[in-house]
C-alpha cells in the first residue's frame, strides 16, 4: 500500500484524459486497461481506514497534528498488469475535493523477475 502521509506537491501527476475513460482506469505509465485495485486508505487525521486483500483495519494514528493535509484524503491504490504501482487520490478539505495521480516508479515490479504482486482486492 502506497503512503499515504507523503505531501502531494513532491510526487503529484495532474490526470490525463487517458487516466479515465470510458468509465475505466488506465495506467498512466504505460495506458495498460488492465489494472488491479490493490488497496484502499481512508485517513481522517485521527483514524485511518485500509482494505486490503486482508481485510479491513482501522488504526489510529499517534498525532495526527503533524500531517500535512486537513479534511479527509481517499486514496485508491492500483497495480497494472504491466507491473506498474499508482494511486488515485482524492483530497476532500473545507468543500472543495481535488484528484491527482502520485506514480511510484519504486515499486514497479520487474518484467522476468520473482517479484510477487500484492493480490488484488476480492471476494467470492
Amino acid at each position: 500500500m502506497s503512503a499515504t502521509h507523503e505531501t502531494l506537491a513532491d510526487t503529484t501527476i495532474s490526470i490525463p484524459s487517458n487516466i479515465l475513460r470510458d468509465y475505466e482506469v488506465y495506467c498512466p505509465e504505460c495506458s495498460q486497461e488492465c489494472c488491479h485495485p490493490i488497496g484502499v486508505n481512508v485517513d481522517t487525521a485521527p483514524a485511518l481506514t485500509s482494505v486490503t486483500d486482508c481485510g479491513t483495519r482501522v488504526t489510529q494514528h499517534h498525532n495526527p497534528e503533524s500531517f500535512p493535509h486537513r479534511g479527509v484524503r481517499v486514496v485508491l491504490a492500483f497495480l497494472c498488469e504491466d507491473g506498474h504501482f499508482f494511486d488515485i487520490v482524492f483530497q476532500f478539505h473545507k468543500g472543495s475535493t481535488s484528484c491527482v495521480v502520485l506514480r511510484h516508479p519504486e515499486r514497479d515490479l520487474k518484467h522476468n523477475s520473482d517479484e510477487s504482486c500484492p493480490p488484488t482486492i476480492w471476494r467470492d
